[in-house]
C-alpha cells in the first residue's frame, strides 16, 4: 500500500500543469490534523483545496486546517464489477463519486454530506436496472455500464462491449474518441461518431495479465496515456 501511495503522488506531480519551483512541500499527518496516516486517495479542488480519502474518512484540507467528512457506509450503491481500490472522481466544483471494491459513494461537499438514495437518482436519469461499474471521463461525464453495455448518462452514446478483452476498468476521451482500458492490459480505440474501433493496443504481454489486473489510473498526455496499475505487482506503463 505504502507502493502505491507513493506511486500515485509522483503520478500526479509528474502531471500536473504546475511547475516544480511553484511548490512548498509540508508534511500532513495525524499531528497536523489528518484523521489517520492511511491516505488512500487524493485531489484537488477548483478553488484550492485538497482532499484526502483515508480509511475512514474524508478530509478537506484548506492550507489552515481539516474538515471531515464521516464514512457512511448505509449510503453506499453495489457496483458487482468493480474489484480494485479506491478511485475518486470530481464532478463540478462539489461532488466527489467514490469508487471502492464493488460500491459508489456519492458525497455533496457543499452540504458536507453523502447522497442519500443513489438507486433513485441513477433510475431518474433513464437507468432502472442495477448498474454494474461507474465511470468519468476528461469531461467529466458519466459512463455507466450495465450488464455488457457502456452508455453515456445523457443516453447519447452506448457501446455493446465483448467479454473477451476482460474487464472494463477505466474509460477516456479526447478529440471524439473513445479509449477503453481492460483489466487484460488492453487498450482499444472508437471512434465516438460512428462506434467504428480504429485500434488496440497492450500495455503488457498476456503471461503478465494477473500481476496488474486489479486496479488502474489512466492520466491522458500529449501523445498517448500514462498508467498506473496494481495487481500481485504495480507498474507504470505509456500507451
Amino acid at each position: 500500500m505504502k507502493r502505491t501511495i507513493f506511486l500515485i503522488s509522483i503520478f500526479l506531480f509528474l502531471f500536473s500543469d504546475a511547475k516544480s519551483q511553484e511548490f512548498v512541500f509540508t508534511p500532513l499527518n495525524v499531528l497536523h490534523g489528518l484523521s489517520d496516516n492511511q491516505v488512500r486517495y487524493m485531489l484537488q479542488l477548483p478553488d484550492g483545496r485538497m482532499v484526502f480519502k483515508t480509511t475512514g474518512n474524508i478530509n478537506i484540507y484548506d492550507g489552515a486546517g481539516f474538515k471531515y467528512i464521516h464514512r457512511d457506509s448505509q449510503r453506499k450503491y453495489p457496483l458487482k464489477a468493480y474489484d480494485g481500490f479506491y478511485r475518486i472522481y470530481l464532478s463540478g466544483d462539489s461532488i466527489l463519486w467514490i469508487k471502492d471494491y464493488q460500491e459508489l459513494l456519492r458525497v455533496d461537499l457543499r452540504k458536507e454530506k453523502y447522497t442519500q438514495d443513489l438507486v433513485s437518482y441513477f433510475k431518474k436519469i433513464g437507468f432502472p436496472k442495477p448498474i454494474d461499474n461507474f465511470f468519468m471521463d476528461p469531461k467529466q461525464r458519466l459512463w455507466l455500464l450495465v450488464g455488457d453495455k457502456l452508455v453515456l448518462s445523457d443516453h447519447t452514446h452506448e457501446f455493446e462491449l465483448s467479454k473477451d478483452q476482460g474487464r472494463l476498468q477505466d474509460v477516456s476521451c479526447h478529440e471524439e474518441k473513445l479509449y477503453l482500458f481492460y483489466s487484460t492490459g488492453k487498450l482499444i480505440c472508437y471512434d465516438l461518431g460512428s462506434k467504428r474501433k480504429l485500434y488496440s493496443a497492450a500495455a503488457y504481454p498476456n503471461t503478465h495479465y494477473s500481476r496488474f489486473g486489479n486496479t488502474s489510473l489512466v492520466v491522458k498526455g500529449r501523445n498517448g496515456f500514462y498508467q498506473l496499475r496494481n495487481g500481485t505487482h504495480g507498474g507504470f506503463f505509456f500507451l
